[in-house]
This record gives C-alpha cells, sequence and structure tokens, in this order.
C-alpha cells in the first residue's frame, strides 16, 4: 500500500474466518475478503477500507481432489505443505474487498456497507525441493505465518519457477485490482 503512495492504518478484525466445507477457493477468499473489509468498515464509518484473503491451492493429481494449503500449524505440516509443492503448479487465489459504511452499528444506527470485492488466480510453478532445502528454509521461521508455507517475495522466492498471472497477489494484495477497486469509491491512486 505504501508503494501506491496511500497513507493508511491496520485495523485487524474478529471477522468470522470460516466457511461451509466445500466452497470454492475463488467463492472463499471473496467471502473472507468482504468479511474482514465490511467488519472494519462498521468500526470506521465514512472510511474507506481495504480487506484481503489469500488462499494456496494445489489441484488434485488423477482421480484426487485438490486441497487448499492454509498456514502450517508447525514445522512437520510446513514441511509436508512445501514437499506436497515441490516441482508442481499450484494456483494462488486472492480476494481484495474495498467497503464503506455509512453508519456506526456500536451506535445502533441504520445504515448501509457499500463493498465492491474481485478475486484473482495467479498460478505457481515451483522448483523441485529436496528435504534438506526444506528444512533450511523452515529454519528461516517465514513458514510459519505464510499459506501454503512460503513466501514468494522473501526467501521463499528461491523455489519459485514462474508465476503466471499477477504476481502481487500471490504477496497478498494484487494492486491492479486495488486500484480497480479504489477508483469506484473515488481513490485514485495514480
Amino acid at each position: 500500500m505504501q508503494s501506491l503512495g496511500l497513507s493508511f492504518t491496520v485495523d485487524v478484525t474478529d471477522a468470522d474466518e470460516t466457511v461451509p466445507p466445500g466452497t470454492p477457493p475463488d467463492e472463499t477468499v471473496l467471502i473472507l475478503a468482504r468479511r474482514k473489509a465490511e467488519a472494519a468498515a462498521v468500526k470506521h464509518p465514512g472510511t474507506v477500507v481495504i480487506g484481503a484473503d489469500t488462499i494456496v491451492y494445489l489441484p488434485g493429481e488423477g482421480n484426487d481432489d485438490g486441497v487448499i494449503l492454509g498456514k502450517p500449524a508447525d514445522d512437520n505440516s510446513a514441511h509436508k505443505m512445501l514437499k506436497a509443492l515441490s516441482g508442481r503448479t499450484h494456483i494462488v487465489y486472492t480476494g481484495v474487498a474495498v467497503a464503506v459504511a455509512d453508519y456506526d452499528i456500536g451506535a445502533g444506527a441504520n445504515g448501509t456497507i457499500r463493498t465492491e470485492c474481485e478475486c484473482i488466480k495467479t498460478e505457481v510453478k515451483m522448483k523441485n525441493l529436496t528435504d534438506e532445502e526444506i528444512d533450511r528454509y523452515i529454519k528461516t521461521g517465514e513458514p510459519a505465518d505464510k499459506a501454503g508455507a512460503y513466501g514468494v517475495q522473501e526467501r521463499g522466492g528461491a523455489f519459485v519457477e514462474a508465476v503466471y498471472g499477477d504476481y502481487f497477489a500471490v504477496v497478498g494484495l494484487p494492486k491492479a485490482a486495488l486500484c480497480r477497486l479504489l477508483s469506484h469509491f473515488g481513490v485514485d491512486v495514480i
């Protein structure tokens, strides 16, 4: 956001991050980005609020269903995720939502929330990883808070052979989509 010249503050919300089982990844990120943006918007009426959510999805092989890779619970789950991604192409879905509330729910007033959302789908090809590379990377601590157990913008980028689509969506905030959405609220980044 700083690279776009936007001034901002971060407000972590307690938005519900559960979705019904079987919800497709593209719908999941839209639901969660919307919830996050709207939860913050009601706390800050009249303010343009941005919410985002990213999912790493590993398509199934053969008759196997695909799997969503969230943040690893521990080093062992990080290792399993990275091993599963090794040598394969996976999909990163990032949902971004922009919202403005014209009321404060806490004050009990009636009003509305205007929200615009977009989902960006990007394919990422990982190189073949050795167990030693995975273990060394896990020791850096980077995988702990990353969907899919890697950060393309950090050391994990060394594992990425190709990105097909929006690199910034893989990082977690697709700049072009965000600018499109902000323009609907009268915010011109350029």
